[in-house]
């Protein structure tokens, strides 16, 4: 077995461990709360097309977050359900494209792990089909970022090289 092998499913044994551990020593959700965030497309360019307009992407999210705590009241794990409208906007007219997505973010603090898992993007266009499309699930380590220990499901959203082209056909446009 790899050495890579090894430490990674060293880690996710370590991550159910912890998590069963954690589950047997926590109380219920200590902590329940609700927030909506908004991020205005101009905020992010995330592709030039051809004729030059920037493309932004904003959000407009509803996050529901529960901190689950041990017998002394310290926080062991955080877990977000996120649900949003992503937005896509060509800056120069205003058009829009939006689009829904969830997400699942878990951080486990005995584990040491983020774990994320969701359907990011599912952007499909009339005589096309899906444009982008990002869904899955990832675990990465807390501390180092970049660490990751899984990865599952395809992904192909506006940060994926070559993107560009997908992002600019949404305003009928081809990239730069």
């Amino acid at each position: 077995m790899s050495a890579h092998l090894v430490r990674r499913t060293a880690a996710l044994l370590l991550a159910a461990l912890a998590t069963t551990l954690g589950a047997a020593t926590s109380a219920n959700a200590a902590e329940n709360d609700r927030l909506a965030l908004s991020w205005a497309p101009s905020d992010e360019v995330v592709a030039t097309c051809a004729d030059g307009s920037p493309i932004g992407l904003g959000f407009d999210l509803v996050r529901n977050r529960h901190l689950h705590t041990d017998t002394s009241g310290e926080v062991i794990r955080e877990t977000r359900n996120v649900n949003y409208t992503g937005i896509f906007e060509n800056l120069d007219t205003g058009e829009r494209y939006t689009f829904q997505g969830t997400r699942v973010v878990t951080f486990d603090f005995v584990a040491s792990t983020f774990t994320s898992r969701g359907n990011y993007r599912t952007v499909t266009m009339p005589g096309a089909g899906v444009v982008l499309h990002t869904v899955g699930i990832y675990v990465e380590d807390l501390d180092v970022e970049g660490l990751f220990y899984h990865q599952a499901g395809p992904r192909f959203d506006e940060w994926t090289p070559g993107a560009a082209g997908a992002v600019c056909s949404l305003f009928g446009l081809t990239a730069e």
